[in-house]
């Protein structure tokens, strides 16, 4: 059983590590704010997989690092 654990737990870092590192390049491409806020999100083992989700389904309509320049100027 452990080493069933252990191979599974090696599969899903397997899978949420490289999707983090897309996804700081996605956000980071976008001009996103925050960036990292997404990688990270990615990366917790209990959020990862809703974080990616919600982050594919709404990456375009994010807050952008010039959306914030735009509202200081108001």
């Amino acid at each position: 059983m452990t080493d069933q654990a252990y191979l599974a737990f090696v599969l899903f870092l397997a899978v949420q590590i490289p999707l983090s590192i897309l996804v700081a390049i996605d956000a980071r491409r976008l001009g996103l704010k925050d960036p990292l806020v997404w990688e990270l999100g990615v990366l917790v083992p209990a959020a990862g997989i809703p974080v990616i989700l919600y982050y594919l389904s709404e990456r375009k309509h994010l807050p952008r690092n010039d959306d914030a320049k735009g509202s200081e100027k108001h």
